[in-house]
């Protein structure tokens, strides 16, 4: 996720062990962002990355900051949220021995 020069993309990073919830406009059709370890290439580690809709849970995914190339796009995210109250987002370890890996969320977007 690092644009030409070596700069990271906009985004928003969160650190394992967060939860972050916003409110979503009555309006609101679709949430779509892509998702990748923060740090480039010194990235280590495994993290959870946990998207809900008022609670209910629409997408989960491992992110292995050794496995994932640091110019690519990322993991795409994009999901219904039509009807929704609150989008939550979660990091978390997966494992007790491992610190697991900050995530970056490139251009989050909730869409109308």
């Amino acid at each position: 996720m690092v644009a030409e020069g070596g700069v990271p993309r906009p985004g928003l990073v969160i650190r394992p062990r967060t939860a972050v919830v916003w409110r979503l406009p009555p309006e609101a059709r679709r949430f779509r962002t892509s998702i990748a370890p923060a740090g480039g290439a010194r990235a280590a580690g495994i993290s959870e990355v946990l998207v809900t809709v008022d609670d209910r849970e629409v997408f989960r995914r491992q992110i292995d900051a050794a496995a994932v190339d640091p110019v690519a796009e990322g993991i795409p995210i994009e999901v219904d949220v039509a009807g929704g109250r609150r989008l939550g987002v979660t990091v978390g370890f997966v494992s007790a021995s491992d610190s697991g890996c900050p995530v970056r969320f490139t251009s989050p977007v909730v869409e109308q």
